[in-house]
């Protein structure tokens, strides 16, 4: 709203509410499920899709010259991987984790909905045969939350011919030696984790999940190295309870 938009969506899946929006500035519906016209308004709440109805990005319809232009800088590591051109796979939507600073749990809902591993493994064979991609990266706010899903997805990336390197993001706590040997099997080169902070007092703030993790962390890691994997770590800088000594320390 500080920047005056004609509407904004406040929860639900985008596609939905998106859809219903359109239709109500051509004058054919009234509904606008989990949109706000203006501050004040209440806003019914947000639909969810099922996964069998999601649908990816036609890669040859993205802007690739530009898009790759964010990409440039060698610090932008939460994105894509400088100089390298990158497929986003968005196969996961919802979490239950709960990190109160995190907007997924209150947009897409606290049950995690994925996307069959079918159509996933379709969509990066088709969108790769099309464009000059070298890796893809999951858009998935914890990817190893569903081991089932995870060990599907790659068994059947390993018995592909072709290698399709990838990464993704997930929670310490739900990694461990067998998914982390299966992913590195499957092309998996970088793991990206919140870690938000080591220290007792500052996680206390945290979900149970994040909290005391660094005898996990130092086994990850190890784990990770002998499998070819990069770890990439997020870190929260004077969460309530911290000191700048912890966040050293950190």
């Amino acid at each position: 709203f500080q920047f005056n938009f004609d509407a904004v969506q406040c929860s639900g899946d985008y596609e939905p509410s998106l859809l219903a929006y359109v239709r109500y500035i051509q004058g054919k519906n009234t509904m606008l499920p989990g949109v706000l016209l203006k501050p004040e308004d209440t806003a019914t709440p947000g639909l969810a899709l099922p996964s069998e109805e999601w649908v990816m990005a036609d890669v040859n319809e993205i802007p690739y010259d530009n898009y790759n232009n964010m990409y440039k800088n060698d610090l932008n590591k939460f994105c894509g991987i400088p100089q390298r051109q990158e497929l986003v796979v968005p196969a996961v939507k919802g979490c239950p984790v709960g990190c109160a600073f995190c907007d997924v749990p209150f947009m897409q809902g606290k049950k995690e909905r994925r996307m069959p591993v079918d159509n996933v493994v379709a969509y990066i064979e088709d969108s790769f045969n099309k464009q000059p991609f070298e890796y893809f990266t999951f858009y998935a706010p914890t990817f190893t939350l569903n081991h089932n899903w995870v060990n599907e997805f790659c068994e059947k990336m390993i018995a592909k011919e072709r290698r399709y390197p990838w990464k993704c993001v997930t929670v310490l706590k739900r990694l461990n030696q067998p998914i982390i040997e299966n992913m590195a099997k499957a092309g998996c080169i970088r793991i990206s984790l919140g870690i938000e902070s080591f220290t007792h007092e500052a996680a206390l703030g945290l979900p149970k999940v994040k909290r005391e993790v660094y005898d996990d962390f130092v086994e990850v890691v190890e784990l990770c190295k002998q499998n070819g994997i990069e770890i990439n770590c997020f870190v929260i800088l004077g969460l309530p309870g911290d000191t700048p000594e912890n966040v050293q320390n950190t």
